[in-house]
């Protein structure tokens, strides 16, 4: 009886190598494939993307820049909205919460009626988790009450105000010298 050759032991899934090429080398060599002016091996090797991945992208047709995983519950422009939305409204002295964001994602799930593996709409911890690291601008603070007033003031009506105060000031040290026994 002769000895088994030891098994290969597999890569776990986390210590696999993806995506070694850039978007734009996977572009450039499904574009000359697609015009015939490259074979699927000589693209896979000059541009060093997997064969399995050329002929995939060129046959079915799929978007060249695709990410892993499932996709997100909301496109990228209705994210891209959000986000500059949360953004404008920080701008105007109105930092918003995170209810306030899950509020505004749940109305819009909620308009569209698109089927989404959320909920009764509402995304969660782990959704907002995964919505601040996709835009890292976006930056979570323990908000203040403001009122419109407050958030309203500038800089400029700040020096105004003191302007003002100084004049104010000056006129009663003018009057307090002219009454001063």
């Amino acid at each position: 009886m002769t000895p088994k050759a030891p098994a290969k032991k597999k890569k776990s899934v986390q210590n696999r190598q993806r995506c070694q090429y850039t978007p734009e080398d996977l572009e450039n060599a499904v574009n000359s494939i697609r015009n015939s002016e490259l074979s699927m091996n000589k693209a896979s090797q000059m541009y060093n993307i997997p064969k399995a991945t050329l002929s995939i992208k060129v046959k079915q047709n799929h978007a060249v820049q695709c990410k892993l995983g499932r996709s997100t519950i909301l496109t990228t422009d209705e994210e891209d909205k959000i986000k500059n939305w949360i953004l404008n409204k920080a701008k105007l002295g109105f930092p918003m919460c995170r209810e306030d964001i899950k509020n505004a994602v749940q109305k819009v799930l909620k308009e569209t009626k698109r089927d989404n593996p959320v909920i009764d709409d509402r995304p969660g911890r782990k959704w907002m988790e995964l919505f601040l690291n996709r835009h890292p601008e976006i930056s979570l603070r323990n908000s203040e009450v403001l009122s419109k007033a407050r958030a309203c003031v500038t800089e400029e009506g700040i020096r105004e105000w003191f302007t003002g105060l100084q004049n104010h000031i000056e006129i009663d040290q003018k009057i307090n010298f002219s009454f001063n026994y």
